[in-house]
């Protein structure tokens, strides 16, 4: 078949063919492929031209997704797929992200840790479920949670997020060991090891009566 017309629209161009059929391309697809009046469109520079313009498309949606903020390279890959773009594509993408260092895993793992524990107070059991759930492997999420282990950032955190819970009026009236127990469940879930939370009852003075077991 034959181009009949190309009809630029914004940053598309409109292209028909002499059988009546049309496809829209990005400008940069056409500008690459030369494309002009009364070429001949081959079912094999059709396929080219898709792929390129797919390429494009998902080079675009990338960058500005990373605009935002860092990804992982699965979590980048997964909202892609949601866009129901060729998976061939997404991944020569990824792969072509990650080589120019665009992606990288260790430094996403490492901002998103620094984030939960400024700003978030999460301890790093739950910190490091979550990068595994956005597709860091478990060598690179346990690599980044080995910098915090002994961090003072964590205790700290710990000890200000214990402190303001047993502040509250729920906890006036336990006994030492009830503010214990109910401590010990709080901080379990906001993701702090057991060393983490003996070390911050014991700072809390709550010891000091009817000792707890956390065993």
């Amino acid at each position: 078949m034959k181009l009949e017309r190309l009809v630029a629209k914004r940053n598309k161009v409109h292209l028909i063919f002499d059988n009546g059929e049309g496809i829209y391309l990005r400008y940069d697809t056409v500008l690459k492929f030369g494309l002009k009046k009364n070429d001949e469109i081959t079912d094999t520079l059709l396929a080219g031209l898709q792929n390129e313009d797919y390429r494009l498309q998902i080079k675009e949606l990338s960058f500005k997704l990373l605009s935002r903020r860092m990804h992982s390279a699965a979590e980048l890959k997964r909202k892609l797929l949601l866009k129901k773009l060729p998976s061939e594509r997404i991944d020569e993408t990824i792969a072509d992200l990650l080589e120019r260092k665009y992606l990288d895993d260790f430094k996403f793992a490492e901002k998103y840790a620094e984030e939960m524990l400024k700003n978030n107070k999460k301890g790093l059991i739950k910190i490091k479920s979550e990068l595994l759930g956005k597709g860091v492997d478990k060598k690179t999420a346990d690599a980044v949670m080995a910098k915090y282990e002994n961090s003072e950032t964590l205790l700290d955190n710990a000890l200000l997020i214990a402190r303001r819970k047993i502040s509250s009026s729920v906890y006036t009236n336990l006994t030492a060991v009830k503010k214990k127990e109910k401590l010990f469940r709080f901080l379990i879930s906001k993701g702090y090891s057991q060393d983490v939370i003996r070390i911050t009852i014991d700072k809390l003075h709550l010891n000091n009566q009817d000792p707890l077991s956390f065993d």
